[in-house]
């Protein structure tokens, strides 16, 4: 239907002008209803719940406190990405930035520039804040042996860790729970091949979505029992996956920068799943038809 001589489809090609009709014809199948579950990460949002999940808790967690299971981690990630923008202005993009550049695992290549960057970036916002976003702030500046902790992570090479910044981390183990919670059944998931998908990840979202780790935040399992990565010209169920992954980032992006279509975005959002990682309250209107609930609980996270 979309005339493309390409070996796989790709949603690119559903996404060029003439084919809005294949496009249409794909998020509308009924055979498709219910069984598809598109993830959204907004990403300003997730850096800002990081800065939370990577230096602040770690502070309190010293200081004798769980906030996670009181759900300030939550609050205080909304508090930063919807207050400090308007605060700090220029300010805030610089740190987020910097924490971004700061985490991003580079082995073997020295982070001293990106720590130093980041501590002057944080205590240039800590010093601009007021009100909520200031005591957050003043606890992120407590936990610089934190921040110094993450840049020896992220350029260490005698081990492979978790990516933290990349959003892959959330979005596959939402998917498990998602269908879990949906089936009561043990979870398979089946992923394109790709660099992130690593044995060590693989363990750690399995032990992170068990009874011993889930029952300290207070949630329920996920019988995660294996990840398994394919060549996607050989497995329709991931070429049609990454259809509708490309189409949710292309909506999405369309609604975050005011203007969205409205069609795509009626066709796509019963696949749209409710706990995306997402801050912006106009945008997510936009996309769920729905207010996003102040204290996060559609659109946060918890670690």
């Amino acid at each position: 239907d979309t005339r493309s001589q390409a070996p796989e489809i790709k949603s690119r090609t559903l996404l060029t002008p003439g084919n809005e009709d294949v496009l249409l014809a794909l998020l509308e199948n009924p055979d498709l209803q219910g069984r598809v579950s598109v993830h959204l990460t907004e990403k300003r949002f997730f850096l800002a719940s990081k800065l939370v999940d990577l230096i602040v808790e770690e502070v309190m967690h010293e200081r004798g406190e769980d906030i996670y299971r009181d759900r300030r981690a939550r609050a205080w990630a909304w508090i930063l990405y919807q207050d400090a923008p308007a605060q700090l202005g220029p300010a805030w993009t610089a740190l987020l930035d910097a924490f971004n550049e700061l985490t991003w695992r580079r082995p073997g290549r020295s982070k001293a520039s990106e720590t130093s960057t980041f501590l002057a970036a944080l205590e240039d916002a800590r010093s601009g804040a007021t009100g909520r976003v200031a005591h957050i702030l003043r606890i992120a500046h407590a936990g610089e042996s934190h921040v110094l902790d993450l840049a020896r992570e992220a350029s260490d090479t005698s081990k492979e860790v978790l990516r933290n910044l990349d959003p892959i981390v959330a979005a596959v183990g939402q998917t498990a729970r998602t269908w879990h919670e949906r089936t009561n059944a043990d979870i398979r998931i089946v992923h394109d091949e790709a660099p992130a998908i690593t044995p060590e990840l693989k363990a750690a979202l399995m032990l992170g979505l068990s009874a011993a780790a889930t029952a300290e935040l207070g949630l329920p399992p996920v019988s995660l029992v294996g990840i398994n990565t394919v060549d996607s010209k050989l497995e329709p169920r991931v070429q049609v996956a990454d259809l509708f992954a490309g189409v949710g980032r292309a909506c999405a992006q369309d609604a975050l920068a005011g203007h969205p279509n409205e069609k795509w975005i009626r066709a796509l959002r019963p696949h749209l799943n409710d706990d995306s990682i997402w801050g912006d309250a106009t945008s997510w209107f936009t996309l769920f038809d729905r207010e996003l609930q102040a204290d996060g609980r559609r659109g946060g996270t918890d670690e």
